[in-house]
């Protein structure tokens, strides 16, 4: 997987993910900065984000996400509970209704649950969708040797936990 910044996708340090996480980067390494004592370190320092920023040290590992912002969708309920979206979720993909966070679901059934709970689900009404895969964990190892500071993708034997 490349670090590099990819159009839809945005980075957070894996201990960073809640129900409400930061606001995310397009890259690990804009997760980084200077400490007021100078030392390195990696956080947020945008208020109330709720990620506070941390030192770090050369090696040591830090588990980040990433997540990709895929197609927008539109769920259409029909006629005796029936539902359609279009264009179709891809398998794996994770959705919700705009801006709703409370109906982050795993696939589409868990979603009209939802809506059906909520009576959100009559016929003939829409709801525009956000469609979204995250990562495994991606273990990355800081290291400011040989350049700037920087993550790089850890191999087996290499760094120091987090």
């Amino acid at each position: 997987m490349s670090l590099e910044p990819r159009k839809n996708r945005e980075w957070w340090p894996s201990e960073a993910i809640d129900e409400i996480p930061p606001t995310g980067r397009e890259t690990p390494n804009d997760w980084l900065l200077t400490l007021d004592d100078g030392a390195p370190g990696y956080g947020s320092r945008i208020e109330g984000d709720g990620f506070e920023p941390r030192v770090i040290t050369e090696g040591q590992i830090v588990p980040f996400a990433c997540c990709d912002t895929l197609e927008d969708a539109v769920l259409t309920f029909g006629p005796g509970g029936s539902f359609e979206i279009e264009p179709p979720v891809p398998a794996g993909a994770m959705l919700m209704v705009d801006g709703d966070t409370d109906t982050v679901s795993e696939d589409a059934d868990q979603l009209v649950e939802i809506l059906r709970e909520a009576g959100e689900a009559d016929e003939g009404t829409k709801h525009d969708l956000t469609v979204y895969r995250w990562s495994d964990d991606i273990p990355l190892r800081f290291t400011a040797q040989g350049g700037p500071p920087r993550f790089e993708i850890a191999t087996e034997g290499t760094g120091a936990s987090a």
